[in-house]
Formats: C-alpha cells, sequence, structure tokens
C-alpha cells in the first residue's frame, strides 16, 4: 500500500509535469504560430497597401491621360462642330442666293410670260385698230364694235386719246401738275387722281375679270385710287381702288404684274421720269391726235348719233376690212423685209402698187355693200408714197436705220409725224411769194429735230 501510494504519487507528479510540459510546450507553439501569423498579417499588409498605391498611381495616371484625351477629343469635337455650323451657315447661305436667284429667275420667267402674252395680244388686236382708225379717215364714222375689240390696256386704246374728255384731262394735267410738282397740290388730290387714272390706264386696266383669291370674287374694274411716292422719293407708286362684281371694293397695291395672282405679290414701282414722261407724253399724243380734221370723230364719240345713225357695215364688210388691213400689213413688213437688193424706186413703185391694191379692195367692198358717207377713198387716200419716201429718208438719216411700218410704234410714229408735216406747211403756205424758198428750207432743216421730237413722244408712250 506505501509503494502503490508512492507510486501513485509519482504517476500524479509525473503527470502533473508531463501536462506543464505540455502545456508551456503548446504555449510556445501557440505564441510561435501567433507570432508567424502577425508576421504574415505585417506581410499581407504590406503586399495589400503596395498593391493598393501602385493602384492609385496607376488610376491617377490613368485618369490624367484620359482627362488629357477628353480635353483634346472636346476641343477636336468643338473644332469640327464649328466648322460644321461654318459649313451648314455657308450651305444655307448658298441655298438662300440660290433659292433668291431662283425666284429672280421666276419673276423674270412670269414678266417675260406676261408681256410676251401682252404683246401678243395688242399685237393680234392690230388688224383691228388699223381697221378702226382707216374707217374713221375714210368715213368719218365709228363702228362700236370695231372698238369694243380694242383691249382697255391698249395703249392705242381711241379712247384714251380722243375726244373732248382727253382735252379736258390735258387741259387738267397742265394746270394742275406744276401746282404739284411745287408741292402746292398733293398728288392724291381727286382732281389729279382723275387725270392719272387716264395716263396709266394701260397698267392700271390689265386683267380685268380675274378672280381675287383673297376674297373670291371677280374684278369688275379698277381706278387709280391713291399715289404714293417712295422714301428716298425716286418711284411713284400707284394704289388701286378695285371694284367687284357685286358692287363692294377693295384698295389693292397695284402689283407688277397687275394680276390678282398669289404669286404677283410685288408692289409695282415706276420710276419719276418715266412717270413724267408718260404724262408729257399722253398730252403730246393727245394734242397731235385731236387735230381739227378729226373733228367729225370727236364728235362721234363724245355725243354719239342715234341708234339708227351708229348703225355701221355689215358683219361681211367688217371682215373685208379687216382682211385687206392684215393682208395689206404683210405685204408691207415682207416687202421691208426683203426689199434690201431693190432701189428706192422700186420699194416706192412695189409700195404704192400695194396700197393702190388695198386701196381697190376697200373701195370695191365699200361699192359691194353700199357703205359710203363722210370722207371717201379718193378724198383721203392711204400713205402718199412721196410722204412715205420723205420719212424713211429723214428716219434712216437720223437714226441710221429704216423704220418697220409693220410694228404699232413706227406706224403711230408716222402718223404723229404726218401730222406735224401737214401742221407746218399749213403755217408755210404763202405760196409765189418770195419767202416761200426760204420757208420750205426751214421746213427741211427742222424736220429732223421734229422726228426726235417725235421719237421721244413715242418712246414715252406707255405699252
Amino acid at each position: 500500500m506505501g509503494v502503490q501510494g508512492l507510486a501513485d504519487g509519482f504517476l500524479a507528479g509525473f503527470n502533473t509535469a508531463d501536462q506543464a510540459v505540455s502545456r508551456n510546450r503548446e504555449l510556445g507553439l501557440r505564441d510561435a504560430a501567433q507570432q508567424q501569423q502577425i508576421k504574415d498579417s505585417e506581410r499581407n499588409y504590406g503586399l495589400a497597401k503596395d498593391q493598393v498605391d501602385w493602384r492609385k498611381e496607376t488610376d491617377d495616371r490613368d485618369h490624367k491621360y484620359k482627362a488629357q484625351r477628353d480635353s483634346a477629343s472636346d476641343e477636336q469635337w468643338n473644332k469640327n462642330y464649328g466648322l460644321a455650323q461654318a459649313n451648314q451657315r455657308t450651305a444655307n447661305a448658298s441655298l438662300g442666293l440660290r433659292a433668291e436667284e431662283i425666284n429672280m429667275r421666276k419673276n423674270e420667267f412670269n414678266y417675260q410670260r406676261s408681256q410676251a402674252e401682252r404683246q401678243q395680244r395688242m399685237q393680234e388686236e392690230m388688224p383691228v385698230v388699223q381697221t378702226l382708225y382707216k374707217q374713221i379717215e375714210t368715213t368719218g364714222q365709228v363702228d362700236p364694235e370695231l372698238f369694243g375689240q380694242i383691249s382697255k390696256d391698249n395703249p392705242l386704246n381711241p379712247s384714251r386719246f380722243f375726244g373732248q374728255e382727253a382735252i379736258n384731262n390735258v387741259m387738267e394735267i397742265n394746270q394742275i401738275m406744276p401746282k404739284v410738282l411745287s408741292g402746292e397740290v398733293s398728288y392724291n388730290d381727286p382732281k389729279v387722281l382723275k387725270a392719272m387714272n387716264t395716263v396709266l390706264a394701260p397698267h392700271i386696266q390689265r386683267n380685268i375679270d380675274e378672280v381675287d383669291p383673297e376674297s373670291g370674287k371677280k374684278i369688275k374694274s379698277k381706278e387709280l385710287g391713291h399715289i404714293g411716292i417712295s422714301e428716298d422719293g425716286k418711284f411713284v407708286i400707284p394704289g388701286l381702288k378695285v371694284t367687284y362684281s357685286d358692287g363692294s371694293t377693295a384698295n389693292k397695291p397695284m402689283t407688277q404684274f397687275g394680276s390678282a395672282d398669289v404669286s404677283d405679290n410685288q408692289v409695282a414701282k415706276i420710276p419719276i421720269d418715266q412717270f413724267m414722261n408718260q404724262i408729257r407724253g399722253y398730252g403730246q399724243m393727245v394734242g397731235q391726235l385731236n387735230q381739227p380734221d378729226r373733228a367729225k370723230f370727236i364728235g362721234s364719240m363724245v355725243n354719239p348719233p342715234d341708234k339708227a345713225a351708229m348703225r355701221q357695215e355689215s358683219e361681211g364688210y367688217r371682215k373685208e376690212l379687216l382682211d385687206i388691213g392684215k393682208d395689206e400689213g404683210k405685204q408691207l413688213a415682207a416687202l421691208n423685209k426683203d426689199g434690201a437688193m431693190m432701189d428706192e424706186k422700186q420699194l416706192s413703185s412695189a409700195r404704192q402698187e400695194i396700197k393702190n391694191n388695198s386701196e381697190q379692195r376697200r373701195q370695191q367692198a365699200s361699192e359691194l355693200y353700199g357703205v359710203g358717207g363722210g370722207r371717201s377713198s379718193q378724198n383721203q387716200p392711204g400713205i402718199d408714197p412721196a410722204e412715205l419716201e420723205a420719212f424713211v429718208g429723214e428716219y434712216q438719216k437720223e437714226f441710221g436705220e429704216a423704220p418697220d411700218l409693220s410694228s404699232p410704234q413706227d406706224q403711230q410714229f408716222f402718223i404723229a409725224w404726218k401730222q406735224k408735216q401737214l401742221q407746218q406747211m399749213k403755217e408755210h403756205s404763202p405760196s409765189a411769194q418770195p419767202g416761200t424758198t426760204q420757208s420750205n428750207s426751214a421746213l427741211d432743216s427742222n424736220t429732223a429735230q421734229q422726228l426726235r421730237g417725235l421719237k421721244r413722244i413715242n418712246g414715252s408712250i406707255p405699252r
């Protein structure tokens, strides 16, 4: 029992010592492991810190590079955008100029087409005008049907030049225009507007019977309602009073082409010099055409006879006169065009033959239809070859070219020249007097001056 107790005591002590040693060893191992763990943690921390620093440095470098690249890209984009805007503005400007050019060409085309159509209409009416004037010369009477076929905007419409009303207009113009120019009377004085309404009739009376697109009403008539002056004082801007078919009225500006088309939106501006020239030309034409030998015609226009007396030739006679006038005009035009190789004597003979044939046809038509009265073709022949030769010679001497008697302008020119010649012949007619030769010489020396004056007058007549 004692030995057993001793052994148990030794074993207990050994176990205790062993346990203590084991605990110390475990503590040492644990401490070593902890120290190793600390070292590993410190190493890992250092590595992680280095990696974070490296990433930070890399990110900073990448950020700076990206910022520089973005700045360069923005700068380049701004340059490209600015260049694109400049190109767009240039393209827009070019497009605007192109559109403006197209509009100008369109307006020019429309104007030329309108003028060509109007000129064609004037040319088609010319045989009627010639027939009417010829009838006045031969019979002293007016055919209302022929008169009605002449457009109101025709510059050669007789109502503009013949009659007491036209004479009164010119007298009113001569009295009132000096006051207008001095500022004493307004352009919009009723008397001025009434007189100018006749002067500007070829411009005002265009495109009657059109439909106004704004109101949908048919235009019945137009008259001058207002005269405006541009700010620089160089242009006259007419305003119109338009009367519709239902009797209503409206104030409208006079457009470039005088139409109701919506595209015709350019306000007409007449240069002040042209305006004054038209006034002077109108007054001179009225004075030239209302000569005493036309008193019968003036009377028939102002105070027409009764219905029975106004009866004119039959429809067949009117058609015959129109055909004769057309044939005569074509033959004279062809002779003027193709007669370059003929001398003056041959030309004169050919013209006289054409005139004689035409006069013979008119006389036959008058006898056939029983039309007479007034002045006959024998008492009032058409064109005297001697007068025509003198006119052509002076015209060529003054202007360097032959007149075109198929042209309405040169026909009216010849009529006015003939009237001046007759007037001056009457003034210098003391025959068998010593001063006769001197008077005739003075008359011949004034011919060129008359031609220039008449050319200016005809050039100022609106067409």
